[in-house]
């Protein structure tokens, strides 16, 4: 291995070296040899230029005027630089001027011919030797092997017993960032084989509530006791079976965090192992898994919804139909009774009383598909500006606005989300019962896909509640969309439990999602997200 670790340093540095040796002087004589070729090139243009002008003012004459030509030249500034030589040739390439200077071999030669309305006139041949440049090459060159030589002992003269430990090292740290890699984006800790924390990533300083430097040394046995995690105390043996055993394992159960709001996470691991195959420790993957637990229990809530919608479409169709009828009737005798009949008012409370059980069964319908939005394009922000002012007129609650103007149009059922509105409303100013502020805002969202809301992708718009009620408890947030789930009094006029249940079906009816943020005594925020037009 020490020998061809060494072999290969040797020719590295030596590619290293003849690289330097001969990359000197070839750039330096490639940057000049140009240079000298811009400078001819130049000269050449400038030269022709000035000549080719006093040929078209003597036609016939110009190539026995060489004085002229000479003069003209020199008064114009048209001298060449040094160590060009210059030659003017007629349209049969006779010598009209020659200005010879040095320009020995090997030189650059640059001819560049002229016309007279249209007909050959003339040449201009210009040379410029670069003798000079081949010497100057010749001192790169000694000055690269120089350094060439140089960067090879230098390279050639590293501790091949430290390259040999480096090599060792990066093979043990290339195993285990691989499999951090493996799980990034997730809570990544390698351990020992005693269970102590080597690293974490940032991930995992949020899921353990601790910063890597505090994580580093503890025992996993103690980062995840039974006090803080549900099947903690299954977790030491599965730790020692990847450590010790080399095992690759799925935690079989979710662990479940006891302290604050529930979350959920799983749990895999694997071992880590040394260049000869040894055991060393554990990595081991946590994957926050909350987020799925919440969808299969929102989905779950929308199966016991539309059951309940089946059930409670059909009892509401009839029961709606034995209202109208009620109805109906007691209008007809009202009719014919007098004015000041005091059994017409007890009827006509009577029909009142119907209308807020006609009311009721409206709701119930919502649930089944008798409660099909019928949807128009809305001013969504109007919408919501009429029927909060009308809600809060006269209370002492505050509502603040911030609409923007160029909100997208929306599809909807204006009184289906009317009814939204007037629950989410009703239930922000129940919960400041002394007084408070409602905040309500309207934006354009757009969606990606696979975003948290599991709604398409496009163009949406959200509308927010916030309120600076007492918040909702963690044991009734995700109970709250649940139909006849309530804190209230039950009574005829509210407490029934179908408020927000109602708003969810609605909701989800015209395409879009319906959220709760909220903590103990810092308020609640309602969202409401619409598919716009």
């Amino acid at each position: 291995m020490s020998d061809r670790i060494s072999a290969i340093t040797t020719l590295i540095a030596a590619i290293i070296s003849g690289v330097i040796a001969l990359g000197i002087p070839l750039v330096y004589f490639l940057t000049a040899y140009q240079h000298e070729k811009a400078v001819v090139s130049t000269a050449a243009e400038i030269t022709t230029r000035m000549v080719s002008n006093f040929a078209a003012q003597y036609p016939g004459l110009w190539p026995f005027m060489e004085y002229r030509i000479e003069e003209v030249l020199y008064r114009s500034g048209g001298d060449v630089p040094e160590g060009v030589s210059k030659q003017i040739l007629d349209k049969d390439n006779n010598v009209v001027l020659d200005l010879p200077r040095e320009a020995p071999f090997p030189a650059i030669t640059l001819e560049k011919r002229f016309w007279i309305s249209g007909q050959p006139a003339g040449a201009v041949v210009l040379k410029r030797s670069y003798r000079g440049l081949l010497k100057k090459t010749a001192v790169a060159l000694l000055v690269g092997l120089l350094a060439g030589l140089m960067s090879f002992l230098a390279l050639r003269r590293l501790p091949i017993s430290a390259l040999n430990k480096a090599l060792a090292d990066l093979y043990e740290e290339k195993e285990k960032t691989s499999a951090i890699l493996k799980g990034i984006g997730d809570a990544v800790i390698t351990i020992d084989k005693d269970l102590c924390v080597l690293t974490a990533n940032m991930r995992a300083e949020i899921v353990l509530g601790a910063a890597q430097e505090v994580l580093a040394g503890k025992s996993m046995e103690r980062l995840f006791s039974a006090d803080a995690f549900e099947h903690a105390e299954l977790l030491p043996s599965f730790f020692r079976r990847v450590t010790a055993q080399g095992e690759i394992l799925v935690f079989p159960n979710d662990i479940i965090r006891k302290q604050g709001e529930r979350e959920f996470f799983s749990l895999s691991g694997a071992p880590i192992r040394d260049k000869r195959g040894v055991i060393s420790g554990g990595v081991f993957v946590i994957r926050d898994v909350t987020q799925h637990h919440q969808f299969q229990e929102e989905q779950l809530k929308l199966q016991q919804m539309e059951s309940l919608g089946v059930l409670a479409g059909g009892i509401a169709h009839d029961f709606n139909n034995l209202l109208s009828l009620i109805l109906g009737n007691a209008e007809l005798v009202a009719i014919d009774m007098a004015p000041d009949d005091p059994k017409r008012k007890m009827l006509l409370n009577a029909c009142e009383s119907i209308e807020h059980a006609r009311s009721l069964t409206g709701r119930l319908l919502t649930f089944s598909s008798g409660g099909a939005p019928l949807q128009e394009e809305i001013n969504i922000s109007q919408l919501i500006k009429q029927r909060a002012d009308s809600l809060l007129a006269g209370s002492n609650v505050r509502v603040h606005y911030n609409m923007l103007p160029s909100i997208f149009p929306v599809s909807a059922d204006v009184v289906q989300m009317g009814q939204v509105v007037q629950n989410i409303v009703l239930n922000s100013k129940e919960a400041m019962p002394n007084g408070g502020d409602l905040k309500i805002s309207a934006e354009n969202l757009i969606l990606e896909a696979n975003n948290l809301l599991t709604l398409p992708a496009g163009a949406y718009v959200r509308i927010s509640f916030s309120d600076t009620g007492p918040g909702i408890s963690i044991e009734n947030r995700s109970r709250i969309f649940e139909p006849y789930f309530s804190t209230k009094t039950r009574g005829a006029q509210k407490g029934m439990g179908l408020g927000l249940a109602t708003c969810l079906s609605i909701v989800k009816k015209h395409g879009g999602a319906l959220s709760v943020e909220s903590n103990p005594e810092q308020g609640a925020v309602f969202q409401v997200v619409l598919p716009a037009i």
